[in-house]
């Protein structure tokens, strides 16, 4: 990595930490590599990390990077663990739901909970002690309220990754 990448890396799991970088500079990249530092240097298990994304495609390249990066470094069995999802199967995993049910209310009820509710919000977040999320910029109401009830509960660290550049919901928020 370059040496900014291996700061933000190697920031201690505990931290709050915010990186803003343009296209092509390997944000994705450093997300991977600081899951894996977690793991492998800061001591965390697989499944106190928790990677949030916005959309099933991102989830599926973080994955696959993962795997290929775990298991270049002997760590395979860990791929299993470690916590990747998108922000509404993480509700999904937590809410109970009917057959019927439309998923963007279904995710503000639960980010509703989750920011009213600490002792639900502590069983959500569930041993996580560090947080990672790709596409900030992305940040809508509802994911924010999700992911700072979770890390206030969970007490974990959180990295958040993204390009101001890049705010395709910016229009969503400008009269809010």
């Amino acid at each position: 990595e370059e040496p900014e990448q291996f700061k933000a890396c190697s920031f201690p799991y505990s931290g709050k930490l915010l990186v803003n970088a343009g296209p092509g500079a390997g944000k994705t990249k450093v997300l991977i590599m600081r899951a894996a530092h977690l793991i492998h240097h800061q001591g965390l298990k697989p499944e106190q990390v928790l990677i949030l994304a916005f959309n099933r495609a991102v989830v599926h390249e973080i994955k696959v990077r993962i795997k290929q990066l775990f298991d270049g470094l002997g760590y395979g069995a860990y791929v299993r663990r470690l916590k990747v999802r998108t922000f509404h199967a993480f509700a999904l995993e937590h809410w109970d739901v009917d057959d019927d049910f439309d998923i963007n209310t279904i995710f503000q009820q639960f980010a509703q909970r989750c920011s009213a509710d600490e002792t639900f919000a502590r069983q959500v977040s569930g041993g996580i002690k560090s947080i990672l999320v790709d596409e900030f910029q992305d940040m809508d109401e509802n994911r924010f309220k999700l992911l700072k009830a979770i890390q206030a509960a969970s007490g974990a660290g959180l990295m958040v990754i993204g390009d101001d550049d890049q705010d395709v919901l910016r229009w969503n928020r400008e009269d809010n």
